[in-house]
């Protein structure tokens, strides 16, 4: 587990800007300004002039694995082999 501390770019519809993100093996567990007790005591990485961005790579295949894991999920995969 790994505590940034710095900038952090959120990318979400108001474009926050937060002081702390938190990830643990490769999945993000906190973002926010105030770090919460429960994460007081981990490794923290000191951003500095750095400013922490989210891989846009990733965050545009998100709707495209959402859809297919929609469409495995809700479609016969003979539908789904059919289609994709």
């Amino acid at each position: 587990m790994i505590c940034y501390k710095g900038k952090v770019l959120t990318v979400d519809s108001n474009d926050t800007v937060a002081g702390y993100l938190v990830e643990d093996k490769g999945r993000i567990v906190y973002v926010g300004n105030e770090l919460p007790e429960q994460y007081k005591n981990v490794q923290t990485v000191e951003l500095g002039k750095k400013v922490l961005v989210p891989d846009l790579m990733l965050w545009m295949q998100s709707p495209m694995k959402r859809l297919h894991r929609w469409l495995k999920n809700s479609c016969s995969q003979a539908v789904i082999k059919k289609h994709l």
